[in-house]
């Protein structure tokens, strides 16, 4: 069988199923578009077609590979549509293609999807690999966990739970899809050494499973895939985990065998309540050089009352203390748009990070995925209406950078883009420009997404640790050039001849 995976994002899941096709003997293909000026950065369509990403140019190159099964992941963001309208275009151009799709947005709301949209032929809610095994091995549908299907008479959902099957998950990686075309992306090796989280944050999608465990990968083999990912030029290590120190025990253990057998540092993802002196004392031993934590938000009560996070102030100053203490660069996740949230929150909050020296802030909008609690909230405090709520359910909504799935005050967004210069300018200078509300001044004029792309391009310059900004910015230039240089070559062979 041939299996197409389609993404205009770099996926790690397009690198698992490129690895599972291989184990089952299926052939796979990958069609990337790499979606600039079309993303949730920015969105310029005459310069995203200029420059070689428009849509269609990618869904000939799939219709070219003559798959027999496409698969695509959807999010409950201002790309899904789109996503959709080229699954649509596919079907129509391969009448007798399969079409599989998942990710967050499925694994909420997969019936929903495969009733309104009948180009869609399967579904599959939570970790795809082994329903998509299955349909490699041309198995019986009602077999394969997570899977949602149609009979004649209706849609089958299957049972499932939400952590993958610990043998798919341990099949080796090498990370090479997105690399062929963008050499700089071997630099750093993303992987993730467990799946799930034990936290239910009111505004993430995580919070509506019913999560009993935590599937890790076998050390020993996460390791090789490592080494192996060294021999082909990994300089680094992102360990894009929802919380790399979920178990204690369980990270020491990997720890020990990466400060063994390997050279390359690496950064990883934590939470407040869990990282101890043990813990970070063993990370710096094994080469850490980055750590990134959610802090959302300095006040600790809406934090509490709106986010269903837990965890106090003093804990997330205990983090930036023992980052601070062992010399390891301290990245921060902050959130606009929460419930009762003021400016002087936000405000209170960068002088308590530049305090501690923190090495960069990541700022975030709420995002408002189905089915989540927050969405109630929002609803009752009268930040959304009951038309919103419906176009949340059907992920009819614009998320993330693009646009705030929420209104927030210009004075906000001018805000946000001050977060990226915490840590370029000295602390009183921070101080002056927040506490007199110097950054009102920026025009009002800019587009909002002048001021993402902004940031993304400060966090790829100044901070070493942004793994993320610094492989999307690189893919935007790599993307402009080579279609320059392209163009030019059409150019001159049309004048020579």
């Amino acid at each position: 069988m041939r299996f197409c995976f389609f993404s205009t994002e770099i996926s790690l899941t397009a690198e698992r199923f490129s690895a599972l096709c291989k184990r089952v003997r299926a052939e796979f293909f990958l069609v990337y578009n790499p979606s600039i000026f079309n993303d949730y950065l920015v969105k310029i369509p005459f310069l995203s077609k200029f420059f070689g990403c428009d849509d269609e140019n990618y869904i000939e190159k799939l219709i070219k590979k003559k798959p027999d099964l496409v698969g695509m992941t959807l999010y409950s963001d201002v790309q899904l549509h789109r996503k959709l309208d080229i699954l649509k275009k596919i079907k129509e151009r391969l009448p007798d293609v399969k079409i599989i799709v998942g990710g967050p947005h499925v694994t909420i709301s997969g019936e929903d999807i495969l009733k309104r949209f009948s180009f869609i032929d399967f579904a599959v809610r939570g970790a795809g690999e082994g329903a998509l095994e299955g349909i490699l091995k041309e198995k019986d549908l009602s077999e394969l966990p997570g899977l949602i299907y149609r009979t004649r008479e209706k849609i089958v959902c299957n049972n499932w739970k939400f952590s993958p099957n610990e043998e798919l998950y341990n099949i080796p990686q090498k990370n090479t899809l997105y690399s062929r075309k963008f050499p700089y992306l071997k630099k750093s090796f993303v992987i993730d050494s467990n799946y799930g989280c034990l936290f239910s944050c009111s505004f993430c999608y995580h919070s509506i499973f019913d999560k009993k465990s935590i599937v890790f990968r076998d050390p020993k083999r996460l390791v090789d895939d490592i080494l192996t990912a060294q021999k082909n030029g990994a300089k680094m290590v992102f360990f894009f985990d929802d919380n790399f120190i979920i178990l204690k025990q369980k990270t020491l253990e990997l720890l020990n065998i990466y400060r063994k057998k390997i050279s390359i540092p690496f950064i990883c993802i934590v939470h407040p309540t869990l990282l101890d002196e043990e813990l970070i004392n063993a990370m710096k031993e094994a080469g850490c050089i980055g750590i990134e934590m959610g802090v959302q938000t300095m006040n600790e009560e809406l934090r509490k009352k709106y986010l269903k996070r837990f965890e106090k102030d003093k804990d997330i100053i205990n983090t930036m203390k023992l980052a601070q203490k062992y010399n390891i660069p301290l990245k921060i996740d902050h959130l606009f748009g929460i419930p009762d949230q003021t400016e002087e929150d936000h405000i209170r909050a960068f002088l308590i990070y530049k305090k501690f020296n923190i090495s960069h802030v990541s700022t975030f909008f709420l995002m408002l995925y189905p089915k989540l609690e927050i969405n109630k909230i929002l609803l009752e405090k009268g930040m959304i209406d009951n038309n919103t709520l419906v176009d949340i359910e059907k992920g009819n909504i614009s998320n993330f950078h693009k646009h705030p799935a929420v209104e927030v005050d210009p004075n906000i967004l001018k805000l946000e883009a001050m977060a990226a210069l915490i840590p370029i300018f000295p602390y009183n200078f921070i101080k002056l420009i927040l506490k007199k509300r110097l950054y009102r001044m920026m025009p009002n004029s800019l587009p909002f997404w002048f001021f993402r792309f902004f940031i993304y391009f400060l966090e790829a310059i100044f901070s070493k640790q942004h793994v993320m900004s610094r492989r999307e910015m690189y893919i935007y230039y790599k993307t402009m050039k080579d279609s320059i240089f392209s163009k030019i070559k059409e150019f001159l062979k049309g004048g020579i001849v």
